[in-house]
C-alpha cells in the first residue's frame, strides 16, 4: 500500500518537474495582477472560469491551452497613502493598459460604480461582437480595483 503511494508521488514529483520548462515559456496576455482568471470552451458568459494565484498563471495556460477563449485580471487599486508610503509613481490605470494594447476605444458604459472600457486592439485575438464593434479588449474600473480582460471579462468584477 505505502510502496503504491510512493510510486504514485513520484510520478506526480516528476510529472511536475517535466511541466516546469514547457510551461515557463508561456506568457499570459496581460501582467498578472492580484488574480488571474481564464475562460474555457466559450467565448461567451457561459465560459467555464479557472482562476489561480499569480505564481501560477502561465502554468495554467499551458496547461488549458487548448480550450482556452480568453483571459483576464484584476489589480488592486493604491490608496493614496499607500502610494505615498511606496513612492510608487506608476500605476495601472485604463487609459496605460489601451496605449500598452495600442487600442482603440469603442464605446464606455457605467454601471454601479463601475466604469467599462470595450476596445479593439490589433495585438490580440479575435473578438466578440458587442453593440455593432468588435471588442476584444475589456477594462473596468471602480474605486478599488482596475480589471482588464480578452475579449471580456466574465463574472462579477
Amino acid at each position: 500500500m505505502f510502496k503504491l503511494l510512493r510510486l504514485t508521488l513520484k510520478f506526480i514529483l516528476v510529472g511536475g518537474l517535466l511541466l516546469l520548462p514547457a510551461a515557463a515559456g508561456t506568457k499570459t496576455a496581460f501582467t498578472v495582477g492580484d488574480t488571474y482568471t481564464f475562460y474555457c470552451d466559450s467565448a461567451s458568459s457561459q465560459a467555464r472560469t479557472v482562476t489561480c494565484s499569480p505564481a501560477y498563471a502561465p502554468i495554467y495556460k499551458y496547461i488549458l491551452s487548448s480550450s482556452l477563449t480568453g483571459e483576464s485580471t484584476v489589480y488592486k487599486t493604491a490608496s493614496a497613502a499607500e502610494t505615498a508610503e511606496t513612492e510608487e509613481i506608476a500605476e495601472i490605470t485604463p487609459s496605460t493598459i489601451m496605449e500598452s494594447f495600442d487600442a482603440e476605444l469603442l464605446f464606455s458604459e457605467t454601471a454601479c460604480g463601475v466604469v467599462n472600457y470595450y476596445c479593439y486592439s490589433p495585438l490580440l485575438g479575435e473578438g466578440v461582437s458587442l453593440g455593432g464593434y468588435l471588442v476584444n479588449l475589456h477594462v473596468a474600473q471602480s474605486q478599488t480595483s482596475t480589471a482588464v480582460g480578452t475579449p471580456l471579462i466574465f463574472g462579477g468584477f
